[in-house]
């Protein structure tokens, strides 16, 4: 004999239904999701671009391409993309000035000559890591040129914010202007040393 009790339902009691499973494609966020569509990138593989599928693949990269940094002459597009989810795309930027270099401080050009950071330079840079963190700024991502006093603001600053983590793009396009023949010479003595009418030059 079996241990187990059989239990009879109540007469007139029905079964309740098992709920048949939601296919993805009927729930809001699948619904949400099939008017996105996929767009190929070579750099970052498949995408989903929010832009409104008016827009062609080709149309939405000439867009972008000069907020990427891209320039006319660019075969390939730069390696990241701004995202635009329109009225819903709140950005907060944050323009950060390395700190005093070595030339600064002997008020020399500096152009694209690679110079490294004073000390003053140094606590310039960590200064402006503790103003983030102050502000409650936390960055997304970050950009900046390939010059040594550039990267070293940068990583110090993100260092102090203890936000060491968020990605940085470096590109030449952010580099200091290039001053050719002024470059080195003292900003006060260059123009009468090379002969140079400063007026025109500063035109």
């Amino acid at each position: 004999a079996s241990p187990f009790r059989i239990v009879k339902e109540a007469p007139g009691k029905q079964k309740r239904k098992s709920k048949e499973p939601v296919p993805i494609s009927k729930t809001p966020r699948g619904q949400a999701a099939a008017k996105l569509k996929p767009v190929n990138d070579s750099s970052t593989g498949p995408l989903i671009d929010p832009t409104p599928q008016t827009d062609s693949i080709e149309e939405q990269q000439h867009i972008t391409h000069f907020v990427r940094g891209g320039t006319p002459s660019d075969p390939v597009p730069a390696p990241f993309r701004l995202a635009d989810y329109g009225d819903d795309s709140l950005y907060t930027l944050v323009l950060l000035r390395h700190g005093e270099s070595e030339w600064n401080s002997l008020n020399r050009y500096t152009g694209w000559c690679d110079v490294n950071l004073t000390e003053n330079g140094r606590q310039e840079a960590r200064a402006a890591g503790r103003l983030l963190t102050e502000n409650g700024l936390e960055l997304d991502h970050v950009f900046t040129s390939v010059l040594r006093r550039a990267n070293f603001t940068t990583n110090m600053a993100l260092n102090t914010a203890g936000q060491h983590w968020v990605p940085v793009t470096k590109t030449w396009r952010l580099n200091e202007r290039h001053y050719g023949a002024l470059q080195g010479y003292n900003k006060d003595t260059a123009y009468e040393e090379l002969g140079i009418d400063q007026e025109l030059v500063m035109e």
